[in-house]
Parts: C-alpha cells; structure tokens; sequence
C-alpha cells in the first residue's frame, strides 16, 4: 500500500508555533508502526509554505493525505494519520 502522505510547514511562523514539535512526533509514531497496526507507512514531507503564503494566524499547516489542517496540534495531527492508516492499536 502506498505510503500517507503528511506535508508540514517549516515557514518561520509555523516553526514558531510549533511545527517541529508535530515532525518529531509524526516520526515517533513511524518507529513503533507494527505496534500501533497501521497499514501503512507514514511518509513525512517538510514544504516552505503551504496554501496561502501569508498564514501567521493560520500556524503550524499541515496536510494529512488531502485534509488541510490550521493552527494543527500534534495530536489532532495524530488522530487524523491513525485514521486514515486505519490503526487498531491506539492507546
């Protein structure tokens, strides 16, 4: 199966607001994948600037396959990647 796509952006402001925070813990959830069950491989792309250039109220952006996710946390982040793998084992 093909690998989730998961877009963060590393703009100053999202870097401010925490986008490095919800990298780490995307790629934390990649080292431990079999026991969490997803069915897929989280695949984790850091991008200069997503959607609108001028996004300081809207940071950190990301994007989690296709759904656009503003002023995203780490865990609203994580809940949309173990749904979309279809992860069984989520405490």
């Amino acid at each position: 199966m093909e690998a989730l796509k998961v877009k963060v952006c590393v703009c100053t402001h999202c870097v401010l607001k925490g986008a490095m925070d919800i990298i780490e813990s995307i790629e934390d959830i990649n080292d431990v994948k079999e026991i969490l069950e997803m069915d897929r491989y989280v695949k984790i792309e850091s991008v200069p600037s997503i959607s609108d250039s001028n996004h300081d109220a809207a940071a950190p952006v990301v994007v989690v396959g296709d759904d656009l996710i503003k002023n995203a946390t780490a865990q609203e982040v994580l809940e949309k990647i173990f749904i979309q793998t279809n992860a069984t084992n989520v405490f």
